[in-house]
């Protein structure tokens, strides 16, 4: 981000995205515009006075539309390290996103990721398909995927199903 501070990262904790999903809720992605992203920050925020329409699907059960913040984990949830066969959220890989909408209309979105080693050689290649997956969603019109490496990454970032097929 241009003339914006480096983001600060908390340790991990209960707050992180695969600890999150573990506990069967979605991580925490909208935060604040200019807020720094970092892990372990949890804020909530006023839902719209009236959601969107549900709508329906093929067999006719009802579902709300799916929001930036799910699309966006459902890209990230796609990307995969070439050599570990589980996606980068389950790894844990993934510190911090959010979402915010720009003044001129669109959105901005924002990813805070690591790898499972400094000396990974895939990290250029998964920050480069992260963020073309993520400006490749409607109404995304700026990206930053950024690379940090503190907190280090640990197999307990990963999620209970990562875990198990990876045999930790």
């Amino acid at each position: 981000m241009p003339g914006a501070h480096k983001p600060a990262v908390a340790a991990p904790s209960e707050a992180t995205p695969a600890a999150a999903a573990r506990a069967g809720a979605e991580p925490a992605g909208d935060t604040p515009a200019g807020a720094p992203l970092a892990t372990g920050a949890s804020q909530e925020y006023p839902s719209p006075a009236a959601p969107p329409p549900p709508r329906s699907t093929s067999c006719g059960v009802e579902r709300p539309p799916v929001g930036l913040e799910e699309q966006v984990w459902q890209e990230l949830r796609q990307l995969y390290d070439p050599e570990i066969p589980v996606n980068i959220v389950e790894l844990g890989l993934i510190y911090a996103m959010r979402t915010a909408p720009l003044p001129d209309g669109g959105n901005r979105v924002e990813v805070l990721m690591t790898v499972t080693s400094p000396a990974c050689g895939m990290s250029e290649m998964l920050r480069t398909e992260a963020d073309a997956r993520l400006r490749g969603l409607a109404g995304v019109r700026e990206v930053e995927v950024a690379i940090t490496f503190e907190p280090p990454w640990t197999p307990e970032l990963m999620s209970e199903e990562a875990r198990l097929l990876l045999n930790f």
